[in-house]
């Protein structure tokens, strides 16, 4: 089953660029880290439609599909096709939820990691080590951008909310 985010070929530099694969209008915003200038609200995208936003650095895009919501991290220069909600994300993270307030992350593989917790929702959005077997929690109470990065600069970041267990494995 694919992921309900694809990678196309095509680049276009300093921009984020959204095509709705889907067969229902989204709502969509993309975070403004790189661009303060730039909007962060939430729009309606209709089925096949094209977006782009101008954004020179990491950024998150999240979708709200018929009250679901899906969110991808990705860096400027990336194309993206959103194919609809109830596909599956094959990533190097997975996503369970808890009675706890805030978002949990664990890491289960060998090596050593950063992670970074938007601050949506309040709190600090620096960089943190975390180390194999080790774990971290952020408190937030919300929805935020948990991502991590590997000592090799490889990034991935899911769209998390408040109650959230991560548990990140590594490379698959």
């Amino acid at each position: 089953m694919p992921a309900p985010f694809a990678h196309e070929s095509e680049r276009h530099h300093h921009k984020i660029t959204l095509r709705n694969s889907s067969a229902h209008t989204i709502q969509v915003f993309v975070t403004k880290y790189s661009n303060s200038d730039g909007s962060d609200d939430w729009f309606e995208l209709q089925p096949n439609a094209v977006e782009q936003w101008h954004r020179k650095n990491w950024e998150c895009l999240v979708v709200k599909d018929r009250g679901n919501r899906a969110g991808v991290y990705l860096s400027e220069g990336s194309t993206i096709r959103y194919q609809g909600q109830g596909k599956q994300n094959n990533d190097h993270l997975f996503q369970t939820f808890n009675l706890q307030n805030g978002v949990h992350f664990t890491n289960n593989s060998r090596e050593y990691v950063e992670v970074f917790m938007s601050n949506f929702s309040g709190g600090c959005d620096e960089w943190f080590g975390v180390g194999p077997g080790q774990s971290d929690h952020w408190g937030r109470d919300g929805w935020d951008v948990l991502v991590v990065r590997r000592q090799n600069g490889d990034r991935f970041g899911r769209y998390v909310h408040s109650g959230s267990s991560i548990q990140y494995y590594g490379p698959v």
